[in-house]
């Protein structure tokens, strides 16, 4: 080859390799100088079979419903940067015909429901995967998350099997099914004890929708261990957050793994059956025929699907049932409860999968019963709660408790937002953490904002340590009023070098209403600022 001719081909390689690196940098970069005005989108295929047009949508047995408080419309400012989650419903047909792509969707949230409901998983898989593969993220929540996983066990009840037929195996997590519906497995002849954890009557306490207290007082609300190492639940204070389950099994994490994966959340070190608080025994049916017949001409509102027509019925209303001096055991402590895990390939797609409902409402106190009348039946409920704290003597949001769980998780699976661009973890506002000390008194802290269509005002406060034990009171900085020019403030340092704690309290006040968040239980984030 001519000399020249090989030196041009080398110096233009490095020419288009310099602007193929310029350009990654560019990106990359464009992350970190939050002063750089974007817009981002976080598209969301929001699969479901419940639609928002029907009028009993925003109900309380609705189930979809819970993801759009927590998503719809959600919009956050960190510096310039401006992100907001956009919500498209999709339905088997929409899935199966192709619509599920990485060109218009960045994560593929899977309702429980819609898993419940699922009759075509082998479809779901066949369209579910390329995109995946493409890059596609995934939140997968109770059924949506057993989905995902690998069913270890030989299944053996009606139940069990059908979990199998339903596996999807896309996770590298396995999954332990034991369980089944009390009616039928008894009918044919088995004992109460046959059954594992996950029965239906273990832990829901009823399926009558039209009865407040069953809704969204059922299941347990456990202290899950988190993983604050992991960006979705870096910046919270404490060691364990209070979440909704309702039976689902935990993930098992295999000795050896294909791809890089984290625990985010663990079940509480003691087992659910050896609280008294929250175990519950098994119980037989002594209805007999006539239990059965009475069944037939009832009727009620059913949340869940177990069945349809004469077989829900039957495994619903059927009565009487008695209880057993047999508590159902459980071997949950210790394992995962919500996972986070990399596809393993070049476009490392992410996939978080949650046992537990982050959806769903908390409370707190209180204890199981299981009243022994001459009427049970699984509808009403064979075990329910009482002696809750009232929601109107706590200082939370019950409802909206976990929210910001479900959109960190949102964010973090698309890719499209660094970790320290994620939703406020308290409240509406929080300061963004600090990648490095500051050599210099004059820097620029930033903050990440909820966003609303009326003004906004965010306070900056912080307090002084020289030696990071002693500190000083909180002290009021500056306000920014403005969200045209980016949500931070230039500091000066006023007490000079040492070290620097900072909140932020934002304010919303528009025609007489006026909201303001409440200070966090610890500082948002820390610096250390040295000598000019």
């Amino acid at each position: 080859m001519n000399k020249k001719i090989l030196q041009t081909m080398v110096i233009l390689s490095i020419l288009v390799f310099a602007s193929f690196a310029s350009v990654c940098a560019v990106k990359i970069n464009s992350y970190d100088d939050k002063s750089e005005e974007s817009t981002i989108d976080i598209r969301i295929a929001l699969y479901t079979n419940e639609e928002e047009s029907d009028p009993d949508f925003y109900s309380t047995y609705k189930r979809t419903c819970y993801f759009i408080y927590a998503l719809d419309d959600y919009t956050w400012q960190v510096g310039n940067t401006t992100y907001s989650f956009k919500i498209d419903f999709m339905n088997s047909n929409e899935l199966f015909s192709g619509k599920l792509t990485k060109e218009k969707y960045d994560v593929f949230l899977y309702t429980p429901i819609k898993a419940d409901y699922e009759s075509k998983p082998s479809k779901v898989k066949e369209n579910l995967l390329p995109f995946i593969k493409d890059g596609g993220g995934y939140l997968g929540i109770c059924a949506s998350a057993m989905m995902m996983a690998n069913m270890t066990n030989e299944p053996e009840t009606s139940w069990e099997k059908n979990w199998k037929n339903r596996e999807l195996g896309i996770s590298c997590t396995n999954i332990e099914i034991n369980g089944g519906t009390p009616f039928y497995n008894q009918l044919f002849g088995n004992k109460p004890e046959d059954l594992g954890p996950t029965a239906v009557y273990t832990w829901a306490s009823g399926f009558n929708s039209t009865n407040y207290y069953i809704n969204h007082h059922c299941g347990v609300c456990l202290d899950m261990v988190v993983n604050k190492s992991h960006s979705i639940f870096q910046g919270y204070k404490s060691n364990t957050r209070r979440i909704r389950w309702l039976g689902s099994p935990p993930l098992l994490i295999p000795d050896i793994v294909d791809r890089e994966i984290n625990v985010l959340a663990t079940f509480p070190k003691e087992e659910m059956s050896d609280n008294e608080s929250t175990c519950v025994h098994y119980w037989k049916y002594t209805g007999g025929l006539i239990g059965m017949i009475k069944a037939i001409f009832k009727s009620g509102t059913v949340q869940w699907n177990w069945g349809r027509g004469l077989k829900q019925k039957l495994m619903l209303f059927s009565g009487d049932w008695k209880k057993t001096d047999k508590i159902v055991e459980t071997d949950f402590a210790e394992k995962a409860g919500m996972t986070a895990e990399i596809y393993p390939n070049s476009n490392m797609a992410r996939i978080v999968l949650s046992p537990v409902h982050p959806e769903y409402n908390v409370w707190w106190d209180g204890h199981i019963i299981e009243p022994d009348t001459d009427h049970n039946n699984i509808y009403e409920g064979l075990n329910r709660w009482t002696d809750i704290t009232p929601m109107e003597e706590t200082p939370e949001d019950e409802f909206s408790f976990n929210y910001w769980v479900i959109r960190r998780s949102i964010a973090w699976a698309s890719q499209k937002v660094p970790d320290s661009d994620l939703p406020a973890v308290y409240g509406t506002s929080e300061i963004c953490d600090f990648k490095e000390n500051m050599s210099s008194s004059n820097f620029t802290v930033y903050s990440n904002c909820k966003m609303e269509r009326i003004p906004v005002t965010i306070n900056l406060y912080y307090r002084y340590s020289n030696d990071n034990e002693n500190w000083s009171e909180w002290t009021f900085f500056d306000t920014d009023s403005d969200e045209s020019d980016g949500r931070y403030w230039e500091f000066n340092s006023p007490n000079g070098s040492g070290y620097y704690e900072f909140y932020s309290i934002r304010t919303v006040e528009y025609e007489g209403y006026m909201e303001t968040e409440t200070v966090p239980p610890a500082a948002d984030a820390s610096v250390y600022v040295g000598n000019d």
